[in-house]
């Protein structure tokens, strides 16, 4: 993503990041500027969030916590996606298809 980007490249973009896990991809977009939503279900927040908090500006790192926010988000459910902040210039997606534990149809396009 830094090669993609340049320091400055996502500054002011929004980044929605999909089955973030550890939120890695989502504390690297928020590093080069981006205001992210890292989303996952509701039983791994708490492991994303002490994950953030666990790498928010040490030794000078460029992560600031308003930078990051953690939401549950269940693929195809309405009342979920309504509350995802637009617009969205960028979608983060890795090893986020769990068959067994959410669909992944209304990821197909």
């Amino acid at each position: 993503m830094e090669k993609r980007f340049s320091v400055d490249g996502l500054r002011g973009a929004h980044v929605l990041e999909l089955g973030s896990g550890t939120a890695a991809a989502g504390m690297v977009a928020a590093a080069l500027g981006a205001e992210v939503t890292a989303t996952d279900l509701a039983a791994l927040l708490p492991h994303m969030e002490r994950n953030i908090a666990a790498n928010i500006a040490p030794k000078g790192a460029n992560l600031q916590p308003q930078q990051i926010h953690v939401q549950e988000l269940f693929w195809g459910t309405i009342a979920h996606e309504q509350q995802v902040k637009q617009p969205i210039n960028y979608i983060l997606v890795c090893d986020c298809i769990y068959p067994r534990m959410a669909p992944f149809e209304p990821l197909l396009v």
